[in-house]
């Protein structure tokens, strides 16, 4: 097989371009080029491409002029700057602009078009991004990423500010921090801190914790904010857990009393387990019978209700809920989670809570609307 034309990957072979028998092929924009070179000396790395389940595309041929000269200019290859990325399936597709931004004009903003590359070739759009480059020793380096519903992350973070994130949520000192985002829910600031290879897995991280906060009333939401003890979620590698924790077990989360939750990349996060690990944030935040303890392991009321439901609850929300049946046989083993799991029953479905526990949907709503737990 010819090796000596350039190497045109599957979306361009496919997509882009129709080749046809006359040895021309259309590009979208209408334009025809001929070509010398016949169908079969184009070199597809089918190999590769079955090994890895997706394709790195080559956009160098499909780049306006201008935008290949920027890049360039700055001394980025656009491999290089999708390494820079690191968006585990999203590919670039195209880049739109490269404009200066910041006072000096050295920082660069590089409007993308991502898309979804999935086994088989097949693709879906995926997202348009701003990529903020900021010039380092010379170099150029992702400071941050704006997405189009306005979340931002922070990259390349200084090795003071890792530390103080470290400091902050009980992590050892060779833990490696990736960046962080601060998402603005219902007026307050919620920063997530983030330790793992791939954007993508972190942008959804952060779609579903917006998600799931949001369901949270702003009172609820707020006690636990404004408590001056919470410093923040992170997302990141069982091996990476704060001290006490088993960094062998796959576990999915955990709160530390209402200062940081902690979620395991690997441990199969959910909506429901947000919700279930705030709860226990919540649970602390609430006015402590007893310091830096589960308020509902002291409240008397709300230990008979545990006795009276735990296994009725599990029975009728087995498949929504952390403490299952099948987990779980006797019931929800301790009176903390149970809380933690009543919770996001009443978030996401209040009318069958109520319906089946009208006296446990009334504690709850109490707690979650600042109003003193009746007797």
């Amino acid at each position: 097989m010819s090796q000596n034309i350039k190497k045109i990957d599957i979306k361009n072979l496919l997509k882009k371009f129709t080749l046809n028998s006359t040895n021309s092929y259309r590009t979208e924009k209408g334009e025809v080029n001929k070509t010398n070179s016949h169908i079969e000396n184009v070199n597809i790395d089918f190999p590769q491409f079955e090994a890895d389940g997706l394709i790195k595309e080559t956009i160098d041929q499909v780049l306006p002029k201008s935008v290949q000269d920027e890049l360039d200019e700055i001394g980025i290859t656009p491999d290089e700057l999708s390494e820079m990325i690191h968006f585990d399936s999203i590919t670039i597709d195209d880049i739109e602009s490269i404009t200066d931004c910041g006072s000096n004009g050295e920082n660069k903003k590089i409007v993308i078009n991502l898309v979804d590359r999935y086994y088989g070739g097949y693709e879906e759009e995926f997202d348009k991004v701003e990529v903020f480059l900021t010039k380092e020793n010379g170099e150029y380096i992702v400071s941050s990423i704006k997405f189009s519903d306005g979340t931002t992350i922070q990259c390349n973070l200084s090795e003071s500010r890792k530390q103080k994130i470290r400091d902050s949520i009980s992590l050892s000192e060779d833990v490696e921090i990736n960046g962080y985002s601060v998402l603005g829910i219902k007026g307050q600031r919620v920063p997530v801190y983030w330790n793992n290879h791939y954007l993508r897995g972190f942008k959804d991280f952060l779609d579903d914790v917006k998600e799931a906060l949001n369901l949270y009333p702003s009172n609820a939401l707020n006690r636990v904010l404004d408590s001056g003890h919470f410093k923040g979620i992170f997302f990141g590698h069982h091996r990476d857990a704060p001290d006490g924790m088993d960094k062998d077990e796959t576990w999915a989360a955990f709160a530390h009393k209402d200062e940081y939750i902690y979620y395991n990349v690997g441990g199969g996060i959910s909506i429901q387990t947000i919700l279930h690990e705030f709860a226990h944030t919540l649970d602390y935040a609430i006015e402590p019978v007893v310091i830096n303890s589960h308020f509902t392991q002291h409240d008397v009321k709300f230990k008979n209700l545990y006795k009276k439901y735990k296994k009725q609850f599990q029975q009728a929300f087995d498949d929504r809920i952390g403490y299952n049946s099948y987990s779980y046989p006797e019931g929800i083993p301790y009176v903390e989670e149970f809380f933690a799991d009543v919770v996001p029953i009443y978030l996401q479905y209040p009318e069958e809570l109520e319906s089946l526990f009208p006296d446990l949907y009334e504690y709850v709503d109490d707690i979650m609307h600042g109003r003193e737990v009746k007797e």
